[in-house]
């Protein structure tokens, strides 16, 4: 036994592990391929959160059923986050992947010839507009996904501050157009969108 996973026989897939290992914070959640209990196919199914310590949406379902074989309501996930990890590589829907994101706190993103795979190529292009490549070599890409809701709180008041500062009697109104302009920004593109403008 050499130590080693079938997820380090992919070109990066080494480097891809040990930069996981160096740079990710304990707990962070990882997506990663689900597949079969004990990889009998070889694909490495597991294998990332296996060699990294990290905690995955799903592992094999098989084995997490065992595990959980008293607790029906632990039992009824398993399913469901399998299902959840398809649609996340595969759907190509923003809106759908950012929400599973968010319900699971997931914070990588790694895609590697297994997950091509699996999954196939054409949902892989979301990934881009939801964080940014934290890890590219050979065939494995890692994604570190961008708290932008959390920023965005942020931003709203430094703006809305800045915005009305030293305005002196005009500032009811530029504070009335700040706020109606974020209305606008929910209204328009939905209107546009279905045709109503």
């Amino acid at each position: 036994l050499a130590g080693h996973t079938p997820r380090d026989n992919a070109a990066g897939g080494i480097a891809s592990i040990a930069w996981l290992r160096t740079h990710a914070p304990a707990g962070a959640v990882i997506v990663e391929a689900v597949g079969g209990q004990y990889d009998i196919e070889g694909k490495g199914f597991g294998g990332v959160s296996a060699s990294t310590g990290l905690p995955a949406v799903m592992g094999w379902p098989g084995h997490e059923d065992q595990w959980r074989g008293g607790h029906p309501e632990a039992q009824s996930q398993i399913s469901q986050r399998e299902q959840d990890v398809r649609s996340i590589y595969s759907s190509g829907d923003q809106v759908l992947v950012q929400g599973l994101i968010d319900k699971y706190h997931i914070r990588y993103i790694y895609v590697g010839p297994t997950e091509r795979q699996v999954y196939g190529e054409q949902g892989l292009a979301v990934f881009d507009g939801l964080g940014k490549v934290a890890f590219h070599e050979g065939d494995i890409t890692i994604y570190a996904l961008i708290g932008v809701a959390f920023f965005m709180s942020i931003m709203f008041p430094t703006i809305f501050s800045l915005g009305i500062a030293d305005l002196g009697k005009d500032t009811k109104i530029a504070s009335s157009l700040i706020v109606m302009s974020i209305v606008g920004g929910a209204i328009l593109p939905l209107g546009l969108g279905i045709g109503c403008l």
